[in-house]
């Protein structure tokens, strides 16, 4: 597992980073809990150390169902008036059957899904990470990225529209790539957070790219320290 220290440190990042892991197993991971509706539920947990555990058995919300197992929990007409009716993502039916199959659902490789903290012993089989921030450090965070940027290596940013889960790893087309999603937009998972978070959740790949990041980066220029000092 790359250290986070520098950017923990230089951004002042006060909440856990989180990880999404893709498990054939759970047995011996200790801290794992179960939490019936939506996943950020378990944010105070995340906190904590411990881990939200899903499969397709206890898949959390109907979305999460759907997104993480591509498994609906109910007929296809109910859900697409769920998604249209009640949380009004789309104007009608036929708009949202359209994003339904333009954005496939996570291609789940195990049996679970852990979220929460980082963890040496579950790196290997670590999917993505959300890092939450408030819109300071996401603009420190963005820094970072295009820092890191090249023409040979462009990181690939995401439209920000999607439930929360979703955006935890699912979203990415492709996981080995450096790509990266201004998270933590959706309103239904909003409630269980900080009114002022935010989040960016990046592939393996950019993740490790950022932890890479020297002490003489945007975080070091003067503009960054007076915003900090500013804030402070």
């Amino acid at each position: 597992m790359p250290s986070t220290q520098y950017l923990r440190e230089a951004l002042g990042l006060e909440y856990a980073i989180v990880g999404f892991y893709d498990l054939d197993s759970i047995e011996g991971i200790p801290g794992v809990i179960e939490k019936r509706g939506c996943m950020f539920a378990g944010f105070e947990h995340w906190q904590q150390g411990e881990y939200v555990h899903r499969c397709r058995a206890r898949p959390g919300c109907p979305g999460s169902a759907y997104w993480l197992f591509g498994a609906p929990v109910m007929p296809e007409d109910a859900f697409l008036d769920f998604l249209v009716e009640t949380e009004s993502l789309k104007p009608n039916r036929a708009t949202m059957r359209q994003f339904l199959d333009a954005q496939p659902t996570y291609e789940l490789t195990g049996r679970h899904l852990l979220i929460g903290p980082l963890a040496d012993a579950l790196h290997e089989r670590l999917q993505a990470v959300t890092i939450f921030c408030n819109p300071d450090q996401l603009s420190g965070l963005l820094g970072v990225v295009f820092f890191l940027n090249t023409a040979e290596s462009p990181v690939s940013f995401l439209p920000s529209y999607g439930p929360g889960c979703l955006q935890l790893a699912g979203i990415f087309p492709d996981l080995k790539t450096q790509s990266a999603v201004i998270s933590a937009t959706d309103i239904a998972m909003r409630v269980h957070l900080p009114a002022n978070l935010l989040a960016l959740t990046v592939t393996v790949p950019l993740f490790e790219r950022l932890c890479s990041l020297a002490q003489n980066g945007p975080l070091e220029n003067p503009f960054w320290k007076r915003l900090r000092h500013k804030r402070s």
